[in-house]
């Protein structure tokens, strides 16, 4: 394979599992500004080492692996710390956290179907505060609520959210 049929095949294959791989750094690593990094480093290896990639493998198993390896060092070098796992329980993390993320992808699929469900107020609501990334305080303001209010209509958004993607995901296991 040419050098950019590589390129484009290791971006196509990484964008596809991009966010799993992030959401399993996610769980293992408590600080948003860490797992960027370790997503950033983990990148850079899988890049650096496509060529020992298999294509017949699951590009996001194997991605997964390298972060874990990036992880454990992360822990490694932050060993002066508070917070020590020893290299056992890190793999039992590692291993809840593969387990966790499996179903991501078709998690946010039904949440999207999901959110499309909800009422139009509803809707945008959700669309301002994690599309647009407005403030809870700043979207109370603009509808003219009180915050505290408007704390529990989002809460009960989410808790509807959440129910539903429940009921697609045990629609889904029962196929």
């Amino acid at each position: 394979m040419s050098e950019r049929a590589d390129r484009d095949n290791f971006f196509q294959l990484y964008l596809q599992n991009q966010r799993r791989l992030y959401a399993y750094i996610l769980m293992l690593v408590p600080y948003s500004s860490d797992a960027d990094d370790i997503l950033q480093q983990t990148s850079t290896i899988m890049w650096e080492k496509f060529d020992t990639y298999r294509p017949e493998a699951s590009f996001g198993a194997w991605s997964v692996a390298i972060a874990k390896y990036v992880i454990f060092d992360h822990y490694k070098k932050k060993r002066r710390s508070h917070v020590i796992f020893k290299d056992e329980m890190l793999e039992i993390f590692a291993e809840t956290a593969i387990t966790s993320t499996k179903d991501t992808d078709k998690r946010v699929s039904f949440l999207k179907v999901c959110v499309k469900g909800l009422g139009s107020s509803d809707r945008k609501l959700i669309k301002m505060r994690y599309e647009q990334g407005f403030k809870i305080k700043d979207i109370a303001e603009q509808i003219g609520r009180p915050v505290q209010g408007f704390y529990k209509t989002m809460n009960r958004i989410h808790n509807s959210l959440l129910n539903c993607v429940r009921r697609k995901m045990l629609a889904e296991e029962r196929l």
